[in-house]
This record gives C-alpha cells, structure tokens and sequence, in this order.
C-alpha cells in the first residue's frame, strides 16, 4: 500500500517507514535522533492474519494551516521545527522529536499507521495564504509562538479512500511574550485517485 499523494509530500516521515509504507519519494525523510533509521522495535503478527511494526520514535511529522481566517500555519514533529523545513526543502533528513510509532498492515491491504509523543516540538508561524501544501512557503514566514505539544497522527488507507488525521495541543510561548494554548488540526479524506473530497485545518492560539 502506497500513501498517495497528496498526503506523502505533507509529511515528514522517518526513513525507517518508506520502504515498510511504499511512500512517495517526495516525502522529506528524517532520522531519528540517536537511533538507527532502519530498526524498528518490534514486529509481530495479529490477529486476522495482520501484521505489526512498532517504533520507538516518531514515524511522521507535519505542517499544516494556512487559513486566511486564522493566519496561522503549523510545523510539528521535527525536533527543530524551524531547521527542519529548511531541511527538508534542501532535500536533506529532518530529524524528528520524541515519541512512538505503529504500522498495521491487513490481509485485504490497507493499514493504519499512527504516532504520537506527548513533548513534540513545534512552532506556529504567520502564513495565510491559503493551505499549506509545500513547506518551503514557510521559509520566510514570521515565528509567532514555538514549544512542546501533545501530537497525534494517523493515516489510514484502504481501497477506497485515505484518511489522515492530526492534532495538536499544549501550551506555547509567543515570540511577544507571554504564553497561549495552541490547538490545530488536520482532517483529510483522499481518494485513490488523488482527489481531495474533504480538506480542514483549523489552527487557533488562545492567549492565557
């Protein structure tokens, strides 16, 4: 199972996923900080006749936002979110932060991976110039706030569609001064010939 584009060219993904995933070539890779990008933790049959592969680091990261409702866009995973897009629109490794990661690959095909971390770097950056497709549009854009979130990602594809899910909240601190919570999301339905059926990212910053 291949993840399709457009999803594959959004995230940053560790180079111990893509040969297991079939990703996209576009796709920035990334290293995992301390620890060989080929080795995986565990893997293991399921039930159903299913197969798993866990890791103990991130398998993706993402940028997302760009609303002009909200002016805002994200970059979370890497372990410097700013340096990271400079790496990857250099086509060089990014580096992703702390956390976990699962494939689940099933009979019919499909799979689902996830990951999550509970202290993912992240910065939020002023850009709304609609969604944000390619991060080298993020290279000039101003920093409003940067820190540590919780993150959540998952992909899921099957015969007919691919969804990919992402969340992000915690508490920032704002170039300005003074901290506020950050909470965004990405919801993304694809179908398999790469049509965009339904696409949301809203990115709110609330002051505290």
């Amino acid at each position: 199972m291949t993840l399709r584009p457009p999803d594959a060219a959004r995230v940053f993904a560790a180079a111990a996923v893509l040969p297991l995933l079939g990703a996209c070539a576009d796709a920035p890779t990334s290293a995992p900080s301390g620890r060989p990008p080929t080795v995986a933790q565990a893997s293991r049959a399921a039930p159903g006749g299913a197969h798993v592969v866990e890791f103990p680091f991130l398998i993706f990261g993402s940028f997302f936002g760009g609303d002009p409702s909200s002016g805002l866009a994200v970059v979370v995973g890497p372990s410097d979110p700013i340096a990271g897009i400079a790496a990857a629109c250099a086509g060089l490794p990014v580096e992703l932060g702390p956390g976990s990661g699962r494939a689940v690959f099933t009979p019919s095909g499909a799979f689902i991976a996830r990951t999550s971390g509970t202290a993912v770097p992240v910065a939020v950056l002023e850009y709304g110039e609609g969604i944000v497709t390619d991060p080298c549009v993020l290279t000039d854009a101003a920093v409003v706030a940067t820190g540590t979130v919780t993150f959540r990602q998952a992909v899921v594809s099957g015969r007919g569609a691919q969804v990919t899910r992402v969340s992000v909240e915690g508490v920032v601190t704002l170039a300005t001064g003074g901290q506020a919570f950050l909470s965004g999301s990405w919801r993304q339905v694809t179908r398999p010939d790469g049509t965009i059926v339904f696409d949301r990212e809203p990115v709110t910053l609330t002051p505290l």
